[in-house]
């Protein structure tokens, strides 16, 4: 509990850098507005934003949509606000069958034990012709530890959605590898950091020169996804768009 307490902290404090070099996920957060634009893309009608967190999405949708947010009790422990319409298992979702035009599935099935089983219930909640949209993390640090349980290749992901009564409309690489090591090793710099502090290391004496590595490796990331050739091997994640057809 303290170790999540002392997450929230930080997540607070860093948030007025978010838009900048300085924070260690810039690189990571830069993608949120790439996310939500295809988020209103692709969705319609009734959208279940299952794993909804804080509920921001409810507040991007254009609107015409109409958002229910579904979340496990337990996610409010983890310093989230709880914006919840039902609370609900992905795995066992209480919503009748074919029921639903768009099912939202962000930065949530890495967290979840079994998730083929939320594969099947967002395939069986969702009406024919209706769309489920997938953000998974491929290479990224743990988080919201302990319930941080798998990673998937875009291979490992096609053989999730070939078992199941889905076709598979685009799948898309949010960063390039230029991208996701910068952000990688800014992000390990600044843990590495808020350990010597919270252990009283004598390395702490010089954390806020490692501290300033982080705008100079994120800046870098970025021009050399701008300048080299596109790499699609090492992805931060990937952004599935699925639909039912029958």
């Amino acid at each position: 509990m303290k170790s999540t307490t002392a997450s929230i902290k930080i997540r607070r404090w860093l948030a007025p850098l978010e838009n900048t070099p300085m924070h260690p996920q810039w690189l990571v957060l830069r993608q949120r507005s790439r996310t939500i634009a295809w988020v209103n893309q692709h969705a319609f009608g009734l959208l279940l934003d299952i794993g909804c967190g804080n509920g921001k999405l409810r507040e991007k949708l254009t609107e015409n949509i109409e958002y229910v947010g579904i979340d496990y009790p337990e996610t409010i422990d983890l310093g989230y606000s709880g914006m919840v319409d039902i609370y609900a298992d992905a795995e066992a979702l209480p919503i009748s069958s074919e029921s639903t035009d768009t099912v939202a599935l962000l930065d949530v099935l890495e967290h979840l034990q079994r998730p083929e089983r939320a594969f099947a219930e967002a395939s069986r909640v969702l009406k024919k012709g209706g769309k489920l949209l997938i953000h998974v993390p491929f290479v990224y640090p743990l988080h919201d530890e302990p319930h941080d349980y798998q990673r998937w290749s875009i291979h490992g992901l096609r053989i999730q959605v070939k078992q199941l009564n889905l076709e598979i409309i685009d799948i898309v690489e949010s960063t390039s590898s230029f991208e996701t090591v910068a952000a990688l090793f800014s992000i390990a710099l600044a843990k590495s950091v808020l350990d010597a502090i919270t252990q009283k290391r004598f390395i702490m004496v010089v954390s806020p020169f490692i501290l300033l590595m982080i705008p100079v490796i994120n800046t870098v990331g970025w021009l050399l996804n701008i300048i080299m050739p596109e790499s699609k091997i090492m992805p931060f994640s990937y952004r599935l768009t699925l639909t039912r057809n029958n």
